[in-house]
């Protein structure tokens, strides 16, 4: 998920330059900030599993390959899995609700600002 997500942004920032103008007012503002906000969102949240995975006892091997090896209980890195237990679950649900409200978004420019945004989201 982390390599798509890393994808994801690296293609995003290649096509920056053909995404249609932002508005100038308070609502142009507000959705340049939630994109940002998603984005590092994005990011921060599997990074945050990661770091717990890498300093825990369990390790992490999807789909049985190894990424990081199993640590003896003696050998935790307990700042890693505190930062990771702490921020994984908690920016998760942030980034539901900015989820949430991104589609809210969609649908209000679709319904009330009634300027197609759906169609170019869609292509």
């Amino acid at each position: 998920m982390f390599v798509l997500i890393v994808l994801r942004v690296v293609w995003a920032a290649l096509n920056r330059d053909r995404r249609p103008p932002r508005r100038a007012d308070l609502l142009g503002h507000a959705a340049r900030l939630g994109h940002v906000a998603l984005y590092a969102l994005m990011l921060a949240v599997p990074s945050a599993a990661l770091l717990r995975a890498w300093g825990g006892e369990r390790g992490f091997a999807p789909f049985g390959f190894q990424i990081f090896a199993p640590r003896a209980p003696d050998q935790v890195v307990k700042t890693a899995t505190d930062i990771g237990s702490n921020f994984h679950g908690e920016l998760a649900w942030v980034m539901g609700v900015l989820i949430l409200g991104h589609i809210a978004m969609a649908l209000f420019h679709q319904i009330v600002l009634r300027d197609r945004l759906l169609r170019r989201m869609a292509g």
